[in-house]
């Protein structure tokens, strides 16, 4: 609770009673399930990751790839392996009962984001000293972050960032002793087997470690900094023996030092990073709410004469504000990060109006802030900008609609993924490798991987780098003319598929690898095993297609799709 004391001249109130505490604490649960307990619709790698935590607690951590055979011979340093393996034993006990296994681990990434946003509104509320600003500022939290609340390892760094910064920032503010940063280092060995957020932990505790340097020794320094200090330091010797000891802390995991190699892997590669969606920068169409948060906090800190931020809360904002605008996936990291800074400035600015009016008309100046927490969570609720609607709270795609999904049974939105395409692969069982885009790989893994088949590429650069993306690529595109300045006798994608021993295609009948069999361009002849028309297209060809090698080998693979294919609501290829 919010102790009731004089704030710059400002009355305790109801914003600060423990009343308002738990209201605020209501309205922000209702708004973070309701956003974040809905049927998975677009992610893909959410189920690979459970197929591997499934593979890992039946076989133990592999030390290679085991679910593609173009890197078997790759290691594969699985820095999220404990998490995989948590989402695996939540499904295995949800698919026991009524609620499912895929209901039962987004229920769990739910309540898993909900302690993360908890941490976040109370350490707000302890800030601004006001409830109804810590609810505003945990709503944009929410507001900010929920385009990466998949069900899968992030969410957990989520709150193991919260939780770091909770404990530092209390610290720092004397509402803690300095023992409790003993904790880190247990916490940081845990987190570097849960997911590779750990950097940006590592990142927290670095600004932070900057902050109190320079509150020890701001007096002696040649220039005085516009910054405010923190109230509680911690001696120079305990602070480098707490650095010394999380540092080796990153170690504790089965792959030691070779998880500081992964993000090089991926960041290193400038043509892969622009094809990844997640490290795009984001369409700020769309996160109207992070530019929101991002103007009005310079907005309020140029004009809050009195206002003085602290170097780790700027430091911070101002780390993870450059990498949520480099990468739509950071707008999480972001939305932890904003709190410190948010919350001191909006208290500031409510203390100064506050001052401008008598006492009996001060509770007043407090109701903005929840006014505005309010308008900003129907915002998010109702999703106006991703084709939702302001007044209609279940139309398509707002929020409200989609729990209402999830609570009815949907687990994830089977068009968005293919579902009939895995059924008739195990109906028809088809001979040889497969390939496949890495844009519905994941799905293709959780289904047939590796029981029955290996995938040609899958979302793990981190294993793969861009070697064999490139590669996928060129197939996909029905690449005609080599890269490699030879010369060959048939088209260029045709001699990686026989590069590859490839003996069957997953793709979209409107894809140019789909023309180019269509076409019959190729040495080798390719027949369509099966095709499924998309109801959405104009064009009869669109939708999943297979196509299997027309050699004398695949033949029963051939007459197994044209069999089976009915059955999955396909036609037969011809």
């Amino acid at each position: 609770m919010i102790p009731d004391s004089d704030g710059g001249g400002d009355a305790p109130g109801f914003h600060r009673s423990l009343a308002a505490a738990w209201i605020g604490l209501g309205v922000l649960s209702l708004i973070v399930f309701l956003v974040a307990a809905v049927p998975i619709r677009a992610d893909n790698d959410c189920f690979w990751q459970l197929k591997a935590g499934e593979y890992i607690s039946k076989n133990g951590i592999p030390t290679n790839d085991v679910f593609s055979y173009t890197a078997s011979d790759h290691e594969w340093h699985n820095h999220e392996w404990l998490t995989q393996v948590l989402m695996y034993q939540v499904y295995r006990i949800g698919d026991g009962t009524t609620l499912g296994g895929w209901r039962a681990v987004i229920l769990a990434k739910t309540f898993v984001l909900w302690g993360s946003y908890a941490i976040l509104y109370l350490l707000a509320g302890r800030l601004s000293k006001n409830w109804w600003i810590a609810l505003l500022v945990a709503i944009l939290a929410v507001a900010i972050g929920r385009r990466m609340f998949y069900p899968r390892p992030p969410v957990v760094s989520n709150l193991m960032l919260a939780a770091e910064l909770y404990l530092l920032v209390a610290v720092g503010e004397g509402w803690l002793r300095r023992w409790w940063l003993a904790l880190l280092v247990p916490a940081i060995a845990l987190w570097t087997n849960l997911h590779g957020g750990w950097l940006a932990g590592g990142v927290v505790l670095a600004a932070w470690a900057v902050c109190q340097l320079w509150s020890r020794f701001r007096e002696k320094l040649p220039l005085q900094l516009p910054f405010e200090a923190q109230p509680n330091t911690v001696p120079l010797v305990p602070l480098v023996v707490l650095g010394v000891l999380c540092l080796v802390a990153t170690i504790a995991n089965p792959f030691t030092y070779h998880l500081y190699e992964l993000p090089a892997r991926v960041m290193g590669d400038r043509n892969l990073v622009s094809q990844i969606f997640e490290l795009q920068s984001p369409n700020f169409y769309y996160v109207i709410d992070f530019e929101f948060v991002v103007i009005g906090t310079i907005v309020l800190g140029l004009f809050s004469r009195n206002f003085r931020p602290r170097i780790f809360e700027l430091l911070i904002w101002l780390f993870f504000v450059h990498q949520a605008i480099q990468h739509v996936r950071h707008l999480f990291l972001f939305s932890v990060m904003m709190v410190p800074l948010m919350s001191r400035l909006l208290a500031n600015v409510a203390e100064t109006a506050s001052a401008q009016i008598t006492v009996a008309r001060r509770e007043f100046v407090h109701v903005p802030a929840l006014a505005l927490a309010l308008m900003v969570g129907w915002w998010v609720l109702l999703n106006p900008r991703e084709t939702g609607t302001l007044t209609d709270p279940l139309a398509a795609n707002t929020y409200p609609a989609r729990f209402l999904s999830f609570y009815q049974g949907e687990d994830y939105i089977d068009s968005s993924f293919p579902t009939s395409v895995c059924n008739l692969i195990e109906l028809a069982e088809p001979r040889g490798r497969m390939f496949n885009e890495n844009s519905y790989a994941g799905y293709v893994i959780w289904r047939l991987v590796p029981e029955k088949y290996q995938v040609f590429t899958d979302p793990r650069f981190d294993i793969f780098g861009g070697e064999i993306w490139r590669t996928e690529r060129l197939i996909a595109a029905g690449v005609i003319l080599p890269d490699d300045g030879n010369s060959y006798d048939r088209p260029y994608f045709e001699v990686l598929l026989d590069r590859y021993d490839i003996q069957w295609v997953i793709t979209r009948g409107e894809s140019p690898l789909a023309s180019r069999f269509a076409d019959g361009i190729t040495k080798t002849p390719w027949a369509l095993g099966a095709h499924w028309r998309d109801p959405r297209s104009l064009m009869p060809w669109a939708g999943w297609q297979i196509w299997v090698r027309d050699i004398p080998e695949n033949q029963t693979t051939l007459e197994n799709f044209r069999i089976s294919a009915p059955f999955e609501g396909a036609m037969a290829g011809t």
